[in-house]
């Protein structure tokens, strides 16, 4: 059984100038088909907003430790700068920051009026882990380069609530984290007191002392109007174009699928003009390649040649 001889690039060229008509065509109306698409959709913009590390704990706890003391580290609970924006990292987009979202009506507004096209019913039931998805799905964080800071974006059809909104997450899980290590502090302070007030060891008196000065060290850079876990190096803003869609890139992705469509739809015409009348084969040829074409230039080529030798 004879095998097609491999299609060659001329070829290939060669059928797709044949197809032409089908490319063009398939591509505008993909096209077309697009601009009703982007008719209908809402634009998306995207407000940013860069954290990092809150570098003034690392400094603070440097110049706090005494000597003399039990180790810093251990009476504050390792306030590590890179630490808490880990932990910042991992509680933004939980439950807990959900709940306390879903208080503020502006949020709530913001969500039920939350979609991407004109036709589409925005969801108006929210709780707190359907918000909690959405923050993981919507809210991106993203690393600026290799440095460690952090990018917060958010998308939204109003600028102004997506500015919030971001801004909401953030100040949200900051403040969950700051209250969460304040009520740890405070459950250490009223411990050694309530030592302290108990024991009448000189020495152990000592080392509760010094416990105690150091959680009130703790407790007073906790306190501090700074943000704790991750520090606003960038404040939100919103970009000033929309985010999506872009009209460009989505246009250009409309007439290459549409050329593609165009391609396999006039191959597929001249694989059954290919098949006989009674439903014999006709001899094997590349797909989409017309032999009526091939048998055209081959019958030019002999009759160029015939000329020729006359002459």
């Amino acid at each position: 059984m004879g095998h097609a001889k491999e299609q060659t690039l001329g070829e290939f060229i060669f059928e797709v100038w044949c197809a032409r008509n089908y490319i063009f065509s398939s591509a505008f109306l993909c096209v077309c088909l697009g601009a009703i698409i982007l008719f209908f959709s809402i634009p998306q913009y995207k407000a940013v907003m860069v954290v990092g590390p809150a570098l003034y704990m690392d400094s603070a706890s440097s110049h706090t430790r005494s000597s003399n003391s039990v180790q810093y580290s251990d009476a504050v609970g390792a306030f590590d700068s890179s630490a808490l924006l880990l932990r910042f990292m991992s509680v933004y987009e939980g439950a807990a920051i959900s709940e306390i979202m879903l208080q503020d009506k502006r949020i709530i507004q913001g969500l039920m009026s939350d979609k991407k096209i004109i036709f589409q019913q925005a969801d108006e039931d929210w709780n707190a882990p359907k918000l909690a998805h959405y923050i993981s799905k919507r809210v991106v964080l993203n690393q600026v380069g290799e440095s460690d800071l952090y990018q917060l974006h958010y998308q939204h059809q109003n600028p102004k609530f997506a500015e919030y909104f971001v801004r909401f997450v953030h100040g949200t899980s900051d403040m969950l984290i700051r209250n969460l290590v304040l009520k740890d502090i405070n459950g250490r302070i009223d411990y050694i007191r309530a030592a302290l007030s108990d024991t009448v060891n000189p020495e152990l008196r000592r080392s509760y002392a010094d416990m105690l000065v150091e959680q009130e060290r703790a407790l007073m850079l906790v306190s501090t109007s700074e943000y704790f876990a991750a520090h606003v190096v960038e404040p939100p803003y919103v970009q000033a174009r929309p985010a999506w869609p872009s009209y460009g890139i989505f246009c250009a992705f409309a007439a290459l699928i549409g050329g593609v469509i165009g391609y396999i739809f006039y191959g597929l015409r001249n694989m059954q003009q290919n098949q006989g009348v009674d439903g014999e084969a006709l001899p094997e040829r590349h797909w989409g390649w017309s032999n009526t074409v091939a048998e055209n230039m081959n019958n030019k080529k002999d009759s160029f040649s015939k000329s020729d030798a006359a002459e």
